[in-house]
């Protein structure tokens, strides 16, 4: 059951084959049995004081009656804790749901948890969490059941292919998280010790990184513990963890889902993401979730068409443009699958012409300056005042502000609000941010004239190759990690179109490898129907944890 896709259960559902509950329950067993991956911060099922659990059993006539969801912890959801992978806002419970959130509750999705991510969306691996990292499902070897190497492919079609992948043991200890909305207090020296947690993890690590910031959700739906998934999306949040996944992650045009709620890391680039198993699924997800709120300006007010895909869809005669920005770094596997796929679309009658980006090598430094400017802004309201964590230090008011900043976040945080705030300098301003403004602009036109060109979509890489091991990642501090990971994804977020990771084949380590479809600004039709005659395609080999059924816990 677990291994359907989202359009497949709502079929059985409607057809009486399976039941809302029966769906529900499956669910949330599968998740009590990956507690080791990590991937919730807090687990919302059977939760009893729950007003939106209570809300949403009793409507069953939404698109998603009954249908379990994951959400990332720095969507604001109504009555359930909301911490950001935080030690700030450990013990924070907003007084309403995010606008995406509550669309899907309107439409009968039940909330099955919050999940894991890098502090406050700052990272490209979920590995700085104040929660702890999260772990890639991929050739895991679940300490659920010593015996079984983990890995093994479920053929998307019918049949089943019965082979395996190689795995290796993993010894880490689990951290303990408390799952429900009410929140124990942290410790100062609990709070402080952001970098010996992270020396601990990585010190005994033999697992893959799942990818961030919106690692959490990412494996939420790899793992079928639920059918659709929240993420946020800044510079290639969501996008970059459905490739090392092997899940379907969308990036909407920006202005096309609402922000409100969202909590802010970067205002002008980040947008809700969609992580599912399938083009069609993410396509349902986003009619839902897609249109103007009047609580987010930056939304658009022109009327919806709700994207509806073809059953057999064809790329006869669409013009397919292959940007020539190969980074030296990146992996044959993945440079040799994005060449196959370049011919397949050919061979099926698409247009394929070579583009020029000339600006997005600069997006990494642009996205740098401007999201720690963003940073240094949104970050200031974390004071120890009005919500959020408050250091016992109060020999002075200007002491207890640095003592609970220092407290609450991380160094990365820290540091990013060190360098907005220079960059903010008076005298600094013009040197670094309206020069990063420029080039963003000139980003921006690049894909504007490639899509005048006549070009429909653009085919690239999404990562750099596939997930990297976590000791290896852990060879270096997070800001080199998210340059090397955001690489063939943060140019987007700048030019502020949509994009589209499909799971596209395996590595030669057996591995997830998405490729990233780009689309024009608000056509979402056209690039979502790349997206799954591709899909169609490529039949990627999804994650089979059905072992885990016999397990009782």
């Amino acid at each position: 059951m677990l291994s359907l896709s989202l359009k497949e259960v709502l079929t059985r559902i409607k057809n009486g084959h399976l039941s809302s509950s029966e769906v529900y329950e499956n669910c949330i067993q599968r998740a009590k049995k990956l507690k080791e991956l990590n991937m919730f911060i807090t687990e919302t099922f059977h939760n009893e004081h729950d007003e939106n659990s209570h809300e949403i059993q009793s409507k069953n006539d939404g698109m998603f009656p009954g249908i379990p969801f994951a959400v990332k912890d720095n969507f604001s959801t109504k009555n359930i804790r909301t911490t950001c992978g935080s030690a700030m806002l450990k013990d924070y419970i907003p007084p309403y749901n995010a606008t995406v959130v509550q669309q899907l509750l309107n439409h009968g999705a039940r909330i099955i948890g919050k999940t894991n991510l890098d502090e406050f969306a700052m990272g490209s691996g979920s590995v700085d969490s104040f929660y702890g990292p999260v772990r890639n499902p991929w050739k895991y070897k679940f300490r659920q059941k010593k015996n079984h190497i983990p890995g093994e492919l479920q053929n998307k079609k019918i049949h089943h292919e019965d082979h395996s992948i190689d795995s290796f043991s993993s010894s880490q200890k689990s951290y303990s998280r408390n799952f429900s909305t009410t929140v124990n207090k942290p410790s100062k020296s609990d709070m402080t010790e952001h970098t010996s947690r992270h020396q601990q993890w990585s010190s005994d690590s033999d697992w893959f990184i799942a990818g961030g910031s919106s690692g959490g959700s990412a494996v939420a739906v790899a793992t079928g513990t639920c059918f659709g998934a929240l993420g946020s999306d800044t510079g290639g949040s969501t996008r970059n963890p459905a490739s090392y996944c092997g899940v379907v992650g969308l990036k909407a045009t920006y202005g096309r889902l609402s922000r409100h709620g969202l909590i802010p890391l970067a205002n002008s680039l980040e947008v809700p993401g969609i992580f599912a198993k399938t083009v069609d699924d993410a396509a349902m997800i986003f009619n839902v979730l897609a249109g103007h709120d009047v609580l987010d300006s930056t939304t658009v007010p022109d009327r919806f068409e709700p994207v509806v895909l073809p059953d057999v869809p064809n790329v006869k005669g669409l013009t397919v443009g292959i940007p020539q920005m190969l980074t030296p770094s990146t992996s044959q596997d993945v440079i040799d699958l994005w060449s196959k796929v370049a011919d397949m679309f050919e061979d099926a009658g698409a247009k394929i012409v070579p583009v020029q980006l000339p600006h997005s090598p600069y997006g990494i430094s642009t996205y740098n300056v401007l999201c720690c400017c963003d940073v240094a802004s949104n970050m200031a309201r974390y004071d120890g005042i009005e919500f959020g964590h408050r250091a016992k230090d109060n020999l002075s008011t200007e002491q207890m502000f640095a003592a609970t900043r220092h407290e609450g976040f991380n160094d990365v945080v820290r540091g990013r609000i060190l360098a907005g705030n220079y960059f903010l300098l008076k005298s600094n301003y013009s040197h670094y941010v309206v020069k990063a403004m420029q080039v963003r602009r000139l980003i921006r036109d690049d894909f504007k004239n490639v899509f005048a060109s006549g070009v429909d979509v653009l085919l690239t890489p999404t990562t750099l190759g596939d997930a990297p091991h976590a000791k290896w990642f852990a060879k270096q501090d997070n800001r080199t990690r998210s340059s090397e990971g955001d690489i063939y994804t943060i140019s987007i977020n700048l030019a502020g179109v949509p994009a589209i990771t499909v799971p596209t084949g395996l590595s030669g380590n057996g591995l997830p490898i998405g490729l990233q479809i780009i689309g024009q600004d608000f056509k979402e039709q056209q690039m979502l129907t790349a997206a799954k005659w591709l899909e169609q395609e490529t039949n990627f080999p999804y994650l089979d944890l059905s072992f885990l059924d016999d397990i009782n816990i």
